[in-house]
């Protein structure tokens, strides 16, 4: 099942590779250096001097979940899913985290692997905190994210109160140093997201459960991605029921063995489940909702919705991370 399983990856990402690189070289920055704020699309280079505070966000309750989680409709979109990204990712005056690039040995890989790892304010050694993993996309590194500032994200949401104080991890997927290539459409590269699923489990998620102070219980466990990262989210998470409470997928790539979302009737079920695309994704096209059709078909309960006019680009994607985030505070009690 498993050689099978491998195989049907192997082939799948080599026709597929290709668009997606390009997409990561158009849309992907690389560089941990902060650079000017993030622009909403349309919005003017030039940005206001006086700094603005985000406002009070109406997060959909429950109940108004099943209104919208599944139409992908851009009415929806608008009531319950659009949210200000330049308010979100700007540097304020709140109390900030800190992001560290540290070092842990894979034993699955055969050397050392970087990772970056966001502490939230006023992180203590005398309570246990959420942990959420978010993957980056193809040919792009752990870095990824911040380049888009999730790390401003973390902060400016923990101080309103939209995101309970947490820790995230951004590894990085790439082959062994010895093996890597300019190129992404490279055996190398796709056997390094082959052997993540055992890399994460077995090296990083126990580096991480030693070293910092994080709950190793499925409750407080997340992952989330954008692009291959947001396929890979799929198979993490579905393939690790009993560790994974949270489950968040942002424009995911083909390749996902689609058995492992047919949750069986007496599967463990996540808390949560949020897939998301843009309407204008000529990267990935409609791969995002074939997923959410096959949750749909099969009613595993699930929160899908579209963003209009996007693309394979960070729009998309901090969109995915602010409502996943949003959404974890208010349905399953990180507290």
């Amino acid at each position: 099942m498993k050689e099978n399983r491998s195989r049907f990856f192997v082939v799948t990402v080599m026709v597929v590779l290709l668009l997606i690189w390009g997409g990561c070289v158009v849309f992907y920055g690389r560089s941990t250096k902060k650079t000017g704020p993030i622009r909403k699309m349309g919005q003017k280079s030039e940005m206001p001097s006086v700094t603005t505070e985000i406002s009070e966000t109406s997060i959909p309750s429950a109940a108004s979940w099943s209104i919208a989680k599944q139409s992908g409709r851009k009415e929806d979109f608008e009531v319950y899913f659009k949210r200000d990204l330049y308010v979100y990712t700007k540097e304020r005056s709140a109390p900030k985290g800190k992001m560290k690039k540290i070092q842990y040995y894979s034993r699955v890989i055969g050397e050392k692997r970087e990772v970056y790892v966001y502490t939230p304010p006023r992180y203590t050694k005398d309570k246990k905190y959420p942990v959420l993993y978010l993957l980056h996309g193809i040919g792009c590194d752990g870095s990824q994210w911040i380049s888009m500032k999730a790390d401003n994200v973390l902060d400016n949401m923990i101080a309103d109160g939209e995101c309970v104080p947490c820790v995230a991890v951004c590894p990085s997927i790439t082959p062994k140093k010895n093996k890597r290539t300019t190129q992404a459409i490279s055996p190398e590269n796709i056997e390094a997201y082959e052997k993540f699923d055992r890399e994460l489990t077995e090296d990083l998620m126990p580096f991480i459960n030693s070293h910092y102070n994080v709950s190793d219980k499925r409750k407080d466990t997340a992952v989330a991605g954008l692009s291959m990262g947001g396929m890979e989210s799929l198979l993490v998470g579905f393939s690790h029921l009993d560790r994974f409470n949270y489950i968040g997928s942002f424009s995911a790539a083909p390749s996902l063995d689609t058995s492992l979302l047919k949750l069986k009737k007496h599967s463990i079920k996540p808390k949560l489940i949020l897939l998301c695309s843009g309407t204008s994704d000529s990267t990935v096209g409609d791969i995002p909702e074939g997923y959410h059709n096959i949750l749909a078909e099969n009613r595993v309960d699930h929160i899908w919705y579209l963003y209009p006019d996007g693309g394979h680009s960070y729009e998309v994607w901090l969109s995915g991370l602010i409502n996943f985030l949003q959404r974890m505070k208010v349905r399953q009690n990180w507290n």
